[in-house]
């Protein structure tokens, strides 16, 4: 089963490297990869370790939070966090805020 975040975070890797003119291969060869792996990234089926979310986000010219998804890219409908990653299966509202919080908290830290 693939992780919604990191859905979402493949498809801003995969953005970001078509915006560069980037082939997965060149991709693959900045983070000391196969392209089989930014493969798998790109479409959500592989994790991404912290480090290489920093390997990554260098290779890409942007820092590790823009390459995220924001929480509300998370909800169902119905409010609810749809991703298996937190390990309640759900976030209350108030644990969501806590989320965005500290995603623009760094935002606004990568921007000083």
């Amino acid at each position: 089963m693939t992780s919604v975040i990191y859905e979402e975070m493949g498809q801003r890797i995969r953005s970001l490297r078509k915006q560069l003119r980037l082939t997965q291969d060149e991709l693959a060869r900045r983070v000391t990869l196969t392209r089989t792996s930014i493969t798998n990234i790109e479409n959500g089926n592989q994790t991404v370790s912290v480090h290489l979310l920093y390997e990554l986000s260098n290779a890409l010219g942007t820092n590790p939070i823009a390459l995220l998804p924001d929480p509300s890219d998370l909800l169902r409908s119905d409010g609810v966090v749809r991703d298996p990653v937190f390990p309640t299966g759900d976030l209350s509202t108030e644990e969501l805020s806590w989320v965005r919080k500290i995603r623009r908290s760094a935002n606004e830290d990568g921007q000083s």
